[in-house]
């Protein structure tokens, strides 16, 4: 049952089919009834249980089952996400700020998504703050040979540009992009690695896709975003 149940939550979530959701919550849950089978039965109902929440249509649903299971935190990051999709964005921060706290060298996706909540409630100071943490996390690790760390960072030197682009600091515009450019030129010229950009579904034409991104987030309006593809036009 468990079997099958991934089966259709993998396909729910990279189709986002409602049909497989249906589907994969169904199994999931039957596989609960056989935990008895299980060697290590809590550590097997938490995953199930996380499965669940993960494919749930219903965001109260899913808080409701991740705030059950989330054990010394493990999924702050998830509730903060919740919680970001129900706009509730006080509780959303607070919960990635746990997540920060207790799992800081693995907080990349935390930091950029804190500082576009930031964003959205107009802090864009706290918003910097995010976003540089972020890129000093990313390089204080090595990254010379790592794509993905390497992608993390140029999304999150785009978010600076913004933020700079947004706070009328264009002293530092024209530094910046030149950064961003010769790192975006850099990853082209790797192979694209399979893994997890923050912010984008894709590996490829970041600087673009990263742009729209923050236009879809409403953190910049389309006609700052035209402006700002023109800017790296010029640059």
């Amino acid at each position: 049952m468990y079997l099958v149940g991934e089966f259709y939550r993998k396909k729910a979530l990279v189709n986002d089919d409602i049909s497989a959701k249906e589907l994969a919550s169904k199994y999931l849950n039957e596989a609960l009834r056989f935990l008895y089978q299980a060697e290590n039965p809590v550590i097997e109902e938490i995953k199930i249980k996380h499965d669940i929440a993960s494919v749930s249509t219903d965001i109260v649903t899913s808080l409701n089952i991740l705030t059950e299971i989330n054990i010394n935190g493990v999924f702050d990051d998830d509730i903060a996400a919740l919680y970001f999709d129900k706009k509730d964005f006080d509780k959303a921060i607070s919960y990635y700020q746990k997540f920060i706290e207790r799992n800081f060298i693995m907080s990349i996706a935390a930091l950029i998504n804190k500082a576009t909540i930031y964003m959205k409630i107009n802090k864009i100071n706290d918003a910097e703050t995010n976003v540089n943490s972020c890129i000093n996390l990313i390089n204080d690790m090595s990254i010379s040979n790592n794509y993905l760390l390497s992608a993390n960072k140029l999304y999150a030197l785009i978010f600076k540009f913004i933020i700079l682009y947004k706070k009328n600091n264009h002293n530092d515009l024209n530094e910046i992009s030149r950064m961003i450019l010769d790192m975006e030129k850099n990853l082209l010229n790797k192979n694209n690695a399979d893994g997890f950009i923050v912010g984008i579904d894709d590996s490829k034409d970041i600087l673009s896709k990263s742009i729209d991104n923050f236009k879809i987030n409403r953190i910049i309006t389309s006609q700052e975003e035209t402006e700002i593809i023109n800017f790296f036009k010029r640059s």
